[in-house]
């Protein structure tokens, strides 16, 4: 056989053997590329699922629990009203502690239906619209023994222009109160209830919350004034 001839043979399949070589390579290096995207794509999707269950719990927690109930809240006529205690500072900083207020709170449930009692404490600046408002409350149920007691913390804005003053301009506000029930059909129960009011529109607080039975103390939140 030639020498030219065994030469190119020689030659033909080296380059075919470096060929297929080549192509093992690539398939390998496209199989790898492959299942590292499959993966990062896995990673990508269970974080973007852990953001969407992390959102789902924070829009949860903002419903209450247990049984809804709604309803409306109105100044007793010639109820009782004490103004508290009144602090003005000389940098303008107002503090208003124990201004007592009696309201009737009708809901669309008779266990929270009946006379309440708001212990409120204010505190804010002349020169600024935002009012921070916290303190205690009561419910004495309606033709029942059973008294809900609770805290409430919240913010509002005063309405009109400085300088502000808690007689003369009232807020739109806002508070979230916590309540423990004692005594008669409410003994160890729990609601949670957020009280909105405009005061351009009426004097009249709305609120929704939801009760439900306590099953431990550590169901309670713990609201800080």
């Amino acid at each position: 056989m030639p020498m030219d001839k065994i030469t190119k043979n020689q030659i033909t399949k080296y380059i075919n053997n470096q060929k297929f070589t080549i192509m093992k390579r690539l398939i390998l290096i496209l199989l790898i590329t492959g299942t590292t995207s499959i993966y990062f794509s896995c990673s990508n999707d269970n974080s973007l699922d852990s953001n969407l269950i992390q959102n789902d719990q924070e829009t949860s927690s903002t419903i209450f629990p247990g049984t809804s109930y709604a309803g409306q809240s109105n100044p007793v006529p010639d109820g009782f009203f004490d103004p508290g205690k009144l602090t003005v500072l000389p940098n303008g900083n107002v503090k208003i502690q124990g201004m007592t207020a009696e309201w009737y709170d009708t809901a669309d449930t008779p266990l929270l239906t009946g006379t309440s009692m708001w212990y409120q404490n204010w505190s804010y600046n002349t020169e600024n619209p935002k009012v921070k408002i916290w303190g205690k409350a009561e419910i004495f149920v309606e033709g029942s023994e059973g008294v809900w007691q609770g805290t409430f913390i919240g913010w509002g804005d005063f309405l009109g222009e400085p300088p502000y003053n808690a007689w003369t301009h009232q807020p739109i506000a806002e508070v979230d109160v916590i309540f423990t029930g004692h005594g008669g059909d409410i003994q160890g129960m729990v609601a949670q209830a957020k009280y909105s009011i405009n005061t351009s529109i009426g004097l009249f607080w709305t609120f929704e919350g939801g009760y439900h039975y306590q099953q431990n103390n550590n169901e309670l939140p713990i609201m800080s004034n």
